[in-house]
């Protein structure tokens, strides 16, 4: 892909680097996510940020984004965030008061959830996927 697929449009890293990780996250993955060192990139010549499908341990990342640029809007796109708040709070991911000090004041404007529906039947194929 290019950077910059539309005029007037970039696409960008949230963070760059991982500073001094000594493990490789292949290898040896908890004790790698555990030393990894992520920097915020911020986009000056950015209007607007757009996350699409983040995941738990970059939310606090999202945080840091909104506190910089308070300004600028910050718009989650496809982020599943219904069940990236189940995992806050786990080993390797951001604490529980992110919900309250971040999430909490994210606004939904549109969710779409794909889910999976079927119709159990009496006879073959006694399970039927629509």
């Amino acid at each position: 892909g290019r950077a910059s697929p539309f005029p007037n449009v970039r696409l960008h890293a949230l963070t760059t680097g991982y500073g001094g990780a000594e493990f490789p996250e292949a290898g040896i993955p908890i004790i790698g996510r555990l030393f990894m060192q992520r920097r915020l990139v911020v986009a000056p010549w950015a209007e607007a940020y757009v996350l699409v499908l983040s995941t738990s341990a970059e939310l606090a990342e999202a945080q840091e984004l909104a506190q910089r640029e308070g300004k600028k809007p910050l718009i989650f796109f496809n982020n599943r965030l219904d069940s990236l708040r189940g995992e806050l709070g786990l080993p390797t991911f951001p604490r529980r008061a992110l919900q309250h000090r971040f999430l909490s004041f994210v606004r939904p404007a549109y969710l779409f959830l794909s889910r999976s529906y079927s119709a159990s039947l009496t006879r073959p194929p006694y399970v039927l996927p629509f």
